[in-house]
């Protein structure tokens, strides 16, 4: 492949397309092993994202088990006319 009409055919695509081009490069990349590894420099872990905990102070959610069988058994009443036992 001619390396100039590549390129000449990458930046005659508007800017959408150019970024999609670029992300496949990334994929591929990465697929073949010539991607450079990422530093984990910056990155944060879970326990610190900021969502976490979000709702700590919500006592109807304290346990979240019980709270989603709640919410699925009322919900499976009023759709399915059913008490969600099964």
């Amino acid at each position: 492949m001619e390396r100039e009409k590549i390129w000449n055919d990458f930046e005659s695509l508007p800017a959408e397309a150019q970024q999609q081009v670029a992300d496949l490069i990334t994929l591929l990349r990465r697929c073949h092993g010539t991607e450079p590894a990422q530093e984990d420099v910056g990155k944060i872990s879970l326990a610190e994202e900021p969502f976490v905990g979000l709702w700590s102070d919500r006592e109807d959610v304290r346990d979240s088990g019980a709270w989603v069988r709640r919410l699925r058994g009322r919900e499976w009443v009023r759709r399915c006319g059913r008490d969600g036992s099964g």
